[in-house]
């Protein structure tokens, strides 16, 4: 029977439960956040939306889905890999930005960035916990927690609460954080939190996206 229990409770965890969640009330053990992949694919936030403003402005209209927006990247917008301009479609999905939706009244929006365009894309939504949504803004809220870090920190943290496997891992999730903060002026230039940050990360976001105590 033990030996059975254990079998389970491995099989829970890889699908993101503890056997202990199971037991009559409260669950409090917080399994490692990377089960819901807070690691995105390495792109940087006003790379792809330039790429989606040069395609906008040749065709008068948003690329309806992935591949065309690829294919075009490659044979007109001088994205010379494959991979690479597969990696400018994260953000564009609909768990994420959903760019692919957008249309030519919110050019305007997305070539000045900041608060217009986090209202165009962002507005009052706000990630699910039970769904792997949002991923971008996500680590934009890591990046700036972490802003007053130091470096060898940053990676500590990331790592040990789960949210990456590792260290390269850790460097992408601050590296695509900190296009999305800058792109919607969330993170200034130095990467360092801006009052609009303050405003939108409010106190719900500790519990959301938990982090230990920082020194």
């Amino acid at each position: 029977m033990t030996s059975r229990l254990q079998a389970i409770q491995g099989a829970l965890f890889m699908t993101g439960y503890d056997l202990r969640c199971f037991e009559p009330g409260p669950c409090s053990v917080v399994v490692p956040s990377v089960q819901r992949g807070y690691v995105p694919t390495g792109c940087n936030m006003q790379k792809v939306v330039d790429l989606l403003l040069a395609f906008a402005d040749a065709h008068q209209r948003f690329p309806d889905a992935r591949r065309e927006f690829i294919d075009w990247q490659v044979e007109t917008g001088g994205v010379r890999a494959r991979t690479m301009a597969s990696a400018n479609c994260y953000l564009c999905r609909d768990s994420e930005f959903d760019l692919f939706s957008l249309s030519m009244r919110h050019v305007g929006a997305l070539r000045v960035g900041g608060k217009e365009a986090f209202d165009v894309l962002v507005g009052e939504r706000k990630p699910s916990w039970d769904e792997c949504d949002m991923i971008g803004l996500i680590d934009c809220y890591l990046a700036g927690m972490l802003s007053h870090v130091a470096p060898r920190r940053r990676i500590e943290v990331l790592t040990e609460s789960g949210y990456a496997g590792t260290e390269n891992a850790a460097n992408t999730l601050l590296s695509v954080g900190r296009s999305v903060g800058r792109y919607f002026a969330l993170l200034d230039e130095s990467n360092m939190r801006t009052r609009a940050f303050e405003y939108y990360f409010d106190e719900s976001w500790d519990e959301l996206v938990p982090l230990p105590r920082l020194s």
